[in-house]
């Protein structure tokens, strides 16, 4: 079982902001996937923080758990995270486009997130991204870059796209050259940000 690492670490000033975020989204049920959920998966990492990463949704391990990127592609994502902490000094906060997993019954496989599904979650986003506070969004993956691409939301953000790191795990794990593309892709976001002249 993977170890969860700064489940979640929250400055004074957002405390009460964040309490209100959790009790608002830790039993919603605007749609289906809330009835069946073991956990609402609000996301983990530091609040505020520079690098917010947005993925698909929770997979099994995350329902059953509670927490974001926890199984196997959670395991990459935060062996990227652990290089760019050393390289950039980097915070980080990591979310979902929907909070609850997707799945037809508690024992289905997983699926990707529907349209309702995702509208349903699309304010717990935006209050999200004024809780964290991102000077970088990464989202990562196909499905939540059709979703999130134009997003009205996230027009004053500095956005970037990133493969997803179940990508890498299907393609040979982090000894592999998926992984080291996974990590130029960020990387390269990040110093794009610096060299337009802004500071992490």
């Amino acid at each position: 079982m993977m170890p969860v690492k700064d489940e979640i670490s929250i400055h004074a000033s957002k405390v009460i902001q964040y309490d209100v975020h959790r009790k608002k989204w830790s039993d919603c049920e605007r749609c289906d996937l809330g009835n069946r959920a073991r956990h609402h998966v609000l996301g983990r990492g530091q609040i505020p923080a520079d690098v917010l990463f947005i993925g698909e949704g929770p997979g099994r391990h995350e329902d059953q758990r509670g927490y974001a990127f926890v199984g196997a592609a959670g395991k990459i994502l935060q062996s990227a995270l652990e290089l760019l902490e050393s390289t950039y000094c980097v915070t980080w906060f990591l979310s979902n486009l929907v909070a609850c997993r997707p799945c037809e019954t508690s024992i289905s496989p997983n699926r990707a997130p529907r349209s309702l599904e995702v509208v349903k979650c699309q304010p717990r986003i935006e209050e999200l991204l004024e809780l964290v506070e991102p000077k970088i969004v990464i989202v990562l993956g196909s499905i939540p870059k059709s979703f999130l691409t134009d997003a009205p939301y996230l027009r004053s953000y500095f956005t970037r796209t990133a493969p997803h790191p179940a990508w890498v795990c299907y393609n040979g794990g982090t000894d592999s050259a998926a992984y080291q593309t996974f990590i130029n892709v960020i990387t390269n976001a990040i110093d794009s940000f610096i060299v337009e002249g802004s500071a992490l």
